[in-house]
């Protein structure tokens, strides 16, 4: 079964990290105060050599970022600062091991090679600025001028800023032929970009940087289902309505189609009644421009409400193995859909056209209607797109036509919400059926994935009130966060609470059954999306920059050490 490795946001992950706790980048600047004290054994000179640089560049940015209105978070600063005070600490110690001899020009040196990392680190908020990141990378080495002053060692002054501005300028090479490829691929700045993932939860102009990006990016008009399953009581209320859009709900944070139930749900809020958006048979290639397509979709699901066929019976569920993965099928009458579940054989995402394939082969079989989801649980880091259901598709057909719609549509739903940041705003919701006098629950949580422990646990402790239990997840992309991880449900929560809470809303859920019919309709959506593979070209020209970087890293980073050294020593022999 052909399968494809998509590269993801989660994979810039290990590029892009939190700032710590800032406790502990107090604990390192005091790490390095008190190496600096053991190997000078002068308080006072380790207090100007640590402590006084540390403070008086930490003020020198805020003031910089405040008089140019940039927006950089003060504990980023205080840990970017930390980080070039070890540097300076350490590669000004690697230098005094090796050349004990420079000792006093192998601290100057060290101090200027600063600036290279600064200028890096700051070219992200100043790339529109280019001397003022100059000036703002020498600040570290202009901050130990006064120590040298007041030391009465002025000799390594001069050294210092030409070696800072030598360096600063080394690093703008740098910086220019890693994103050049970038910039003639997309015609904008890769920094514009980066400032939208670091900065997005800071200032909505910084949302509008993604926006404008991904629309130029989504910009062709194609047309896509959607399509409704109506759970109605018998009294004609509203129990819930499953929804099957296929567009995926990314890329990121908000923009785009990301955060799409919640979206999709506060259009909707005139139906007085909650949607099961689920992940549907969809690639990041499948994600959409922005709140145009979200109306779009928005406007489909009303009218696939409308059409249709209808239902008062359905069957049993059923789970079977096909292939190297595992279905699941849930019937009403002659319509109901299915979901590929990635638990024998895991992957991420399915792609558009083999779920489109699976759809119309089981109306060929004598479905009026069907849906294909993607589970989109089980979480493993790194598996591949699925990208050929063919050995899915005759087990589908031979599943569906050998279900018996025949007992009587008993259904109960309930949603609570859980404030933690795997979560999207629907939370968890738990569609409940009573089938045979057994329970069977579909718990759709508005996340991106799920763990697989979670789930066993979740199974486990739901297994003495429900016979079966179906866990789905939205791959609501909002969760992403700052850090750009995938943040699976369960990851990083308590899940003794989350289990705990599910229980409850399934027991709400149990509680709520009643007799209702199904309704299943269609509708054909105009929305603009990329084009096959405009994801994945957008993440490997990111990948080839990155690439880029690492062979000129080996050539610009030995040319900013190397030179300095050589006219460091040179001087050193001239005026020995």
């Amino acid at each position: 079964m052909a399968e494809r490795r998509k590269r993801t946001f989660a994979d810039l992950s290990k590029y892009i990290k939190k700032s710590p706790n800032p406790a502990w980048i107090l604990l390192a600047v005091a790490l390095g105060f008190l190496g600096v004290y053991i190997y000078t054994m002068n308080i006072y000179l380790a207090t100007l050599i640590v402590i006084v640089p540390y403070l008086l560049n930490l003020a020198l940015d805020q003031l910089t970022f405040k008089s140019t209105n940039t927006i950089f978070p003060l504990r980023r600063n205080i840990t970017s600062v930390a980080i070039t005070l070890w540097f300076y600490i350490i590669f000004s110690g690697i230098l005094i091991i090796i050349f004990p001899w420079l000792k006093f020009q192998a601290i100057p040196l060290g101090i200027s090679f600063t600036a290279f990392f600064r200028y890096l680190v700051l070219y992200i908020y100043f790339s529109k600025k280019p001397y003022v990141n100059v000036i703002a990378s020498l600040y570290f080495s202009l901050s130990l001028i006064p120590t040298f002053i007041y030391l009465g060692l002025s000799g390594p002054i001069l050294e210092i800023i030409l070696f800072s501005i030598f360096s600063a300028i080394l690093a703008a090479i740098f910086v220019e032929k890693s994103t050049k490829k970038f910039k003639e691929r997309y015609e904008e700045e890769p920094t514009d970009l980066i400032k939208f993932f670091l900065l997005h939860g800071f200032d909505r102009k910084y949302n509008q940087i993604g926006e404008r990006f991904f629309k130029r990016m989504y910009n062709q008009n194609r047309t896509v289902p959607v399509k409704t399953i109506t759970l109605r009581e018998k009294t004609g209320s509203l129990k819930t309505i499953l929804v099957f859009p296929y567009i995926h709900p990314g890329p990121f944070g908000t923009v785009g189609s990301s955060d799409l139930p919640i979206r999709l749900q506060k259009r909707l809020n005139d139906l007085k009644c909650d949607l099961m958006v689920f992940h549907t048979t969809t690639t990041n290639d499948n994600n959409c421009s922005g709140e145009e397509d979200i109306g779009a979709i928005a406007e489909g699901i009303k009218r696939a409400m409308s059409s249709g066929e209808k239902a008062e019976f359905m069957s049993r569920a059923k789970r079977v193995n096909a292939s190297k993965y595992a279905i699941s099928i849930f019937k009403f009458g002659d319509f109901g859909f299915g979901a590929i579940l990635p638990e024998r054989d895991p992957f991420d995402d399915v792609s558009l056209p083999e779920g489109k394939r699976i759809i119309e082969a089981v109306k060929e079989s004598g479905a009026s209607d069907f849906a294909v989801i993607d589970a989109q649980s089980n979480y493993t880091p790194g598996v591949l797109e699925l990208m050929d259901c063919s050995p899915l598709i005759r087990p589908f057909q031979r599943e569906f036509q050998r279900m018996e719609a025949k007992y009587p549509i008993m259904a109960g739903y309930a949603r609570g919400s859980y404030n933690i940041k795997s979560l999207g705003e629907m939370g968890i919701q738990v569609l409940t059926f009573n089938i045979d006098s057994a329970i069977s629950a579909v718990i759709l949580t508005d996340s991106n994935n799920i763990t697989s422990y979670l789930m066993i646990k979740i199974r486990e402790n739901l297994k003495d009130i429900c016979k079966v239990v179906e866990i789905y997840t939205t791959d609501n992309h909002v969760v992403n966060g700052s850090t750009l991880d995938m943040n699976p449900l369960g990851e990083k929560d308590d899940n003794v609470k989350l289990v705990e809470k599910i229980r409850n809303i399934t027991e709400l859920s149990i509680a709520s059954i009643s007799e209702c019919t199904a309704e299943m309709g269609s509708a054909d959506v105009n929305v603009k999306m990329g084009s096959e593979e405009s994801y994945q070209e957008l993440l490997d020209t990111v990948f080839s920059s990155v690439k880029v970087s690492k062979r000129l890293a080996g050539i610009i980073i030995p040319v900013a050490f190397f030179i300095p050294l050589i006219v460091t020593y040179l001087i050193y022999l001239i005026f020995l």
